[in-house]
């Protein structure tokens, strides 16, 4: 009986270790890259295990349905600006799964290494939960290991999909940032503004700080019932009167500024960028009070204007048959499209308004909602290539037929980006000095890097 009971317990052999940075990759793909389960069971005994439930460095979670990157990127950069360094996650990746965690600095933006990134797995592999993990919540544990062995000043974490069931919000953290919230993912957390607004509000951490943009009232509601029941402290971070919209002028706050300050053009073009922007100057107030950090008024300029990231109305330049001139932008619901359409009304920084569209978007996107957007957006052509690979992406011919009433003979199929593009750019197609607008989803965009990694810039991990 006393054997029996003694190797019942007996744990169970733990997992071999990954050798190699192909061996990691590996081990991620093998949970489903769309795989997910929105609890926080498992990755809330995976960071115990790791030592990472409790803070190690001040954290900050950015929820909302658009804009949270750019909020996550502005508030690194503005703190590596003063002199911090700063462990940032963001998601989803566009080439390598490594783009997800970087450390920002006065120096610059760096994905983690590729012997860091084997360490990091190792790691997560061999907690109790590691191996029953979702992709996300692997990457999530792995980012966290990292930024403590690197000793990070401030850790900045982009929530995934939702706020109270997703794995940011099993981190450790004093603030919680809200970027707008709209209606997106309908079908997985909820299927109105309020709903969706009631789940990004249960990321709400006890006793802590939430800033949020002016958002539609219901959210607001959402947003101040449990930030009371949490005895969070809650504010509404507005505008300060005289920002230029038009062209992403941001005036700095007067706290910082001085008298006087002139404007700044943005690292992020778009007058929406002015929104994200505010709200990671009023996060950074904040933390540098609590935390007696710098707040010199000319880093923090030169943080906003260094802040930069991927696939956010992005000009490629054109490259004779591969691709013509194009304009990426990650807008990938009605919400973003709105705010795309007001940002192309008047366009700067030296490109013309596109002429012509590539688009396709994921099964749970409200195609209904977005049909009228885009067919305003483009006067020209639109192409709907195929997305390989991907259970979640529309067919090409269902997306033509839906967007067609809208379209007329302007929409067609095509094959693959890479096809699609090469046949926008060869000798014989007809010639425009307009960029092609890129846009629907982030899977596309990241068709499009496989044929110009270089223009990640900073954010391409190296091999």
């Amino acid at each position: 009986m006393t054997d029996s009971l003694n190797a019942s317990v007996v744990p169970p052999p733990l997992p071999a270790l990954l050798t190699s940075a192909a061996e990691v990759d590996a081990w991620l793909a093998s949970c489903g890259f769309f795989h997910m389960e929105l609890t926080l069971d498992r990755i809330r005994h995976c960071l115990t295990a790791l030592g990472l439930d409790v803070s190690h460095a001040p954290t900050v979670q950015v929820v909302g349905t658009n804009g949270k990157g750019s909020t996550a990127c502005f508030l690194a950069h503005i703190a590596a600006a003063q002199g911090l360094q700063v462990g940032l996650f963001t998601s989803p990746h566009l080439l390598h799964p490594r783009e997800r965690m970087v450390l920002v600095d006065d120096f610059g933006l760096e994905p983690i290494p590729a012997e860091s990134w084997v360490d990091a797995a190792n790691a997560v592999l061999q907690t109790p939960t590691g191996p029953s993990l979702t992709y996300f919540e692997r990457t999530l544990a792995m980012a966290l290991w990292w930024f403590r062995e690197e000793e990070v000043d401030l850790i900045v974490l982009e929530a995934g999909l939702g706020g109270g069931g997703d794995a940011t919000t099993a981190a450790p953290r004093e603030m919680l940032l809200v970027a707008p919230i709209g209606l997106d993912h309908a079908d997985v957390i909820g299927p109105s503004l309020s709903a969706i607004a009631a789940d990004k509000a249960r990321a709400v951490p006890k006793n802590g700080l939430v800033l949020a943009v002016p958002q539609d009232p219901r959210a607001i509601f959402r947003l101040e019932r449990v930030a009371a029941a949490r005895k969070a402290q809650l504010f509404e971070v507005r505008m300060p009167r005289g920002f230029d919209p038009d062209f992403g002028f941001y005036p700095l706050p007067d706290p910082l500024a001085g008298e006087g300050p002139a404007p700044l053009t943005l690292g992020l073009p778009g007058p929406h960028q002015t929104i994200n922007a505010r709200l990671a100057m009023a996060a950074w107030l904040v933390l540098a009070s609590r935390h007696d950090w710098p707040l010199d008024a000319a880093a923090s300029r030169e943080g906003l204007t260094r802040t930069w990231l991927p696939g956010r109305l992005q000009h490629a330049p054109a490259v004779p048959g591969r691709y013509p001139a194009m304009l990426l932008d990650a807008a990938h619901n009605a919400p973003a499209l709105a705010i795309l359409e007001q940002a192309l009304a008047r366009p700067t920084r030296g490109f013309r308004r596109p002429e012509h569209l590539v688009f396709t978007c994921l099964k749970d996107k409200d195609l209904s909602a977005m049909t009228p957007l885009l067919a305003r957006i483009v006067p020209g052509r639109c192409i709907v290539p195929e997305l390989p690979g991907s259970s979640r992406s529309l067919p090409a011919a269902e997306v033509v037929a839906r967007l067609r009433p809208a379209f007329g003979d302007r929409i067609q199929a095509g094959g693959s980006l890479a096809d699609v593009l090469a046949g926008m750019a060869s000798p014989g197609a007809p010639i425009s000095t307009a960029p092609v607008l890129c846009c629907g989803s982030l899977y596309l965009l990241a068709e499009f890097f496989k044929l110009a990694p270089h223009l990640l810039g900073p954010w391409q991990a190296d091999p």
